[in-house]
């Protein structure tokens, strides 16, 4: 008698995979407004060879030993993370996970800048 080919677990296997390619957690993006605290910027990836739509009100992020005033401007390169809820009810204190949605970009945070040549010290 001939094996049974498992179709579920060959299913399964390939929504999982899709899932986990869905799932954007950082990518790179150029600033193209400021608005402090947040700004504008749009994903330098493309998908099937057309732009992402722009992400509005991307916060930043201040690290230890960094300057304390930020130095970032339109044009400039940066990475972005994504957090894993929303964060779009965060007023310095706690704030609701309730919602279903998640990974979006639109609960990203600049991380750093892509540094080039005139970034560094001669």
């Amino acid at each position: 008698m001939a094996e049974q080919k498992d179709y579920f677990t060959s299913l399964m296997s390939k929504v999982y995979s899709n899932a986990i390619n869905d799932v954007s957690v950082a990518y790179i993006a150029k600033i193209e407004k400021m608005t402090p605290p947040t700004a504008t910027v749009q994903p330098l990836a493309r998908i099937d060879g057309k732009k992402e739509s722009m992400v509005q009100k991307v916060h930043f992020i201040l690290l230890p030993g960094q300057p304390e005033l930020l130095d970032y401007k339109s044009g400039d390169e940066v990475i972005v993370i994504c957090l894993d809820d929303d964060n779009s009810k965060y007023t310095k204190g706690y704030y609701p996970v309730s919602s279903k949605r998640k990974h979006s970009v639109d609960y990203s945070f600049v991380i750093g800048k892509i540094a080039n040549k005139k970034d560094f010290k001669k």
